[in-house]
């Protein structure tokens, strides 16, 4: 995106009237944004292990656990 946008201009000018805190929120919502998007684009190459792989079935529980872990978490006041 060109700086002299017109998007950027009124993102610039919104920005400009936030205070300390409220800037602190918008660039962490930012910067989560380009790094969720960035994640989106680059999946695992077909040569990459899983890091989570190690870890499956490592546990004994219910089959359909991750289905209705609501109510083995919390019971059946759902």
């Amino acid at each position: 995106m060109k700086e002299n946008s017109t998007i950027t201009k009124v993102i610039l000018e919104e920005v400009k009237g936030l205070s300390e805190e409220e800037g602190k929120k918008i660039l962490d919502f930012i910067q989560r944004f380009k790094y969720s998007t960035k994640l989106k684009k680059s999946p695992l190459k077909p040569n990459r292990q899983d890091p989570l792989e190690n870890v499956i079935g490592c546990c004994d529980g219910p089959t359909d656990l991750s289905k209705k872990h609501d109510l083995y978490i919390y019971g059946n006041s759902l």
